[in-house]
């Protein structure tokens, strides 16, 4: 059963959290999917996050269910596109889900080893990132 609208609104409170971001392990733009499609057949190498939150072509119903439900902007980057901060706070570990608190911290979430435990499960997602939320709440 799904939870419903706001499933982790009280915890990203709790926790301080205004948005999510959650950057892949791929780039942008033609050339970058091209080379991410070739790593992903010829190579096996491929991205625990756009597992999670893609089909074959597009975003999974489950995963934009996810993102409204969620009550915070949960925006979706290319590792190209990396801002400063996020390159700080991810260190070259890709894919990766971080928080960014009303004071601008941010903080991570879900590094690459904890979205390749989900095995592409969007709700195995869902209650990593209810974990993650937990985790810093407590740490309040």
């Amino acid at each position: 059963m799904r939870p419903g609208n706001g499933w982790v609104t009280l915890l990203t409170m709790t926790a301080d959290i205004i948005k999510v971001i959650g950057v892949y392990h791929a780039d942008g733009g033609l050339g970058g999917h091209l080379r991410y499609a070739f790593d992903k057949v010829a190579r096996g190498e491929g991205c625990a996050l756009c597992d999670i939150t893609h089909g074959t072509v597009r975003e999974k119903a489950a995963f934009a269910a996810c993102r409204q439900d969620l009550g915070i902007p949960m925006e979706m980057i290319y590792r190209d596109a990396l801002t400063p901060a996020l390159t700080a706070v991810i260190s070259g570990r890709t894919p990766a889900v971080v928080g960014i608190s009303a004071t601008g911290d941010h903080r991570l979430l879900l590094g690459p080893d904890a979205l390749d435990a989900v095995q592409g499960e969007v709700y195995g997602f869902r209650a990593a990132l209810e974990a993650a939320f937990n985790a810093l709440a407590d740490e309040d």
